[in-house]
């Protein structure tokens, strides 16, 4: 049987470095998520039926990928892992918190991050997490919203333990055998002190909100 494998989780996790190794393994082929335009859900699923896109709107047809199974990278999917467990083999990538949010400031995610909190809010959206959050961008925006940042990886990583951790294997960038932290972006660009207080305070808020959730 074919292995149809779909690497998601957190944006600047190493969904991508774990993805072209796990093809490598399998000795199939790599899907980078420009090919499904990041979250097409029906692109997503036409994969298994050997079906990808040369461009935006030419499907071409991969007999291999039916034969053969693929891998593919597709963390802006994270949301819908329910559905792509119910397709193929599911990897949930994460890495140490505080890297994904310093990759994340440096790159500029801003509108994504809002995207990516929406996204899990539709899916489950009588969570009590949305009652009690709360965030003020006021001074969030000097920082690159870094504050909004750490929001959305903590609740990211709630949600799956919850929800998906019994659907998805979760991976840890750090124990993987090709890791080497020397080429991390994110340990040679670090936080400067005043964003890192910021990120500091916001991850303390979120425990203390975490262990209310778990209270009930």
């Amino acid at each position: 049987m074919a292995d149809w494998i779909y690497v998601t989780g957190f944006h600047r996790a190493g969904t991508h470095g774990f993805a072209e190794w796990k093809a490598e393994q399998l000795g199939v082929r790599n899907i980078e998520e420009r090919v499904v335009d990041f979250n097409d859900m029906k692109r997503l699923k036409k994969l298994t039926g050997g079906i990808i896109y040369k461009t935006k709107y030419e499907p071409i047809t991969v007999p291999d990928l039916v034969g053969k199974g693929f891998v593919c990278q597709c963390p802006m999917a994270a949301a819908w892992t329910e559905q792509l467990a119910e397709w193929g083999k599911v990897y949930w990538v994460t890495r140490n918190h505080e890297q994904i949010i310093t990759s994340m400031v440096n790159g500029g995610f801003t509108r994504q991050l809002w995207g990516i909190m929406k996204s899990f809010r539709e899916q489950w959206p009588n969570d009590h997490v949305w009652g009690v959050l709360e965030y003020d961008g006021r001074q969030d925006v000097h920082y690159g919203f870094i504050g909004y940042a750490t929001l959305v990886v903590k609740v990211k990583d709630y949600l799956y333990e919850k929800y998906l951790s019994g659907i998805a294997e979760k991976i840890v960038t750090e124990e993987q055998p090709y890791y080497n932290p020397s080429e991390a972006i994110s340990l040679k660009n670090r936080l400067r002190p005043e964003a890192k207080a910021y990120m500091d305070w916001y991850a303390n808020y979120w425990e203390a909100i975490h262990a209310g959730l778990c209270l009930d």
